[in-house]
């Protein structure tokens, strides 16, 4: 009888305060914490990333910024030389993610001895994320990524969020109103998309979230192709795509 109750004092501290608020479950299993948080990042900066057979297309709403705020780019960043990271959700968390990301990239390149790829990369933060879930009491991340780059002349797209899953996509929409970017993208997405049409469906897609805030000016868009760096439309190319858009309704 002794051994029990020492058993129990030795187990009561870890139901108390923020570990017990933190184990919490819904009714459908899922930890309300991570719910949270996943609810949180769906109400980032909306952006669609595709891949088609030798290239892969970004479009994102541009971040808007207080008048005296230096402006910076932490949705789509370069993290390594193959790979790069299309990220939406909490601001102040996404800037972690991303240092936490690019620390991370030079740890496994130096580990491993070769330049990591994106899968790896995505494997590896969501590796991270599930330990933090099963281990720690600190509030989760909210945060919703899409590691995206080439192995050799591969594209590859991977994503992972607060959750800790890991999936590989051909096309995703992430951010504010994502349901509705991916419901465009499962009717007008397929591997064999050309250039214009790729463009074409990538700024489409982003204009299922944005509605009517849509304009050249607000939202960036950018290709890679055959491990080149990120080559970004102008305004002007931009507006030749709404015209076709607008053209095709």
């Amino acid at each position: 009888m002794m051994t029990k109750n020492n058993n129990l004092q030795n187990i009561e501290p870890l139901m108390t305060g923020k570990h017990e608020y933190y184990a919490e479950f819904c009714p459908e299993g899922t930890l309300k914490l991570v719910e949270y948080a996943l609810e949180a990042a769906s109400a980032g900066i909306p952006m669609i990333v595709l891949r088609t057979k030798d290239a892969i297309y970004c479009a994102a709403k541009k971040q808007t910024f207080e008048s005296l705020e230096v402006p910076k780019n932490l949705n789509i960043v370069q993290i390594s030389e193959k790979v790069y990271l299309a990220i939406s959700g909490f601001a102040a968390d996404v800037d972690q993610i991303v240092e936490k990301v690019r620390d991370m990239a030079a740890r496994k390149t130096y580990e491993l001895g070769f330049d990591v790829t994106a899968d790896i990369l995505a494997r590896s933060l969501a590796d991270e994320r599930q330990e933090l879930i099963q281990r720690s009491g600190e509030r989760p991340m909210a945060f919703t990524a899409i590691f995206f780059g080439f192995d050799d002349d591969i594209p590859l797209l991977y994503h992972t969020d607060t959750s800790a899953v890991f999936y590989s996509y051909y096309a995703l929409g992430i951010g504010e109103n994502s349901m509705k970017m991916n419901k465009y993208l499962e009717k007008g997405y397929n591997m064999d998309l050309d250039h214009n049409r790729a463009l074409f469906t990538v700024v489409k897609g982003l204009s299922e979230s944005i509605g009517n805030e849509f304009s050249p000016g607000n939202i960036s868009v950018c290709y890679t192709k055959n491990n080149n760096e990120l080559q970004y439309l102008d305004v002007r190319e931009i507006d030749t795509i709404l015209q076709r858009i607008s053209e095709a309704d």
